[in-house]
């Protein structure tokens, strides 16, 4: 028993006409979706270069400050070791003069005065 075959039809029912409706809003949400993910790449690859460089910039910044203060150490150690050298003969050259002194008033006799 064989059951009559229908006549095809070109028709569009309501279910085909929803599945290439979603078909279609799929596909622009997608495109829509890799073109915003490439927007935000670009602009993040942007910040990037620029924060880097940045960076970049701080560092010689940095460095400079750094030799400047490194050269104003080592002017001021400079010092320091003048100063520090000028006590030691200040403290070394004072007993002299006392003594110098004492030899000086002892020296002198009498008739001199």
């Amino acid at each position: 028993m064989e059951f009559p075959r229908r006549a095809s039809k070109r028709e569009l029912n309501l279910n085909t006409l929803i599945q290439i409706i979603t078909l279609l809003a799929m596909c622009v949400g997608g495109v829509a979706i890799w073109v915003d993910k490439s927007r935000d790449i670009e602009g993040l690859q942007a910040w990037r270069q620029g924060h880097e460089t940045l960076h970049k910039e701080r560092l010689v910044e940095v460095k400079a400050n750094e030799a400047r203060n490194e050269a104003r150490f080592a002017n001021i150690e400079c010092q320091v070791r003048k100063i520090d050298n000028l006590d030691y003969r200040l403290t070394v050259a004072e007993p002299r003069r006392r003594m110098h002194r004492r030899r000086r008033v002892s020296c002198r006799t009498p008739s001199t005065i």
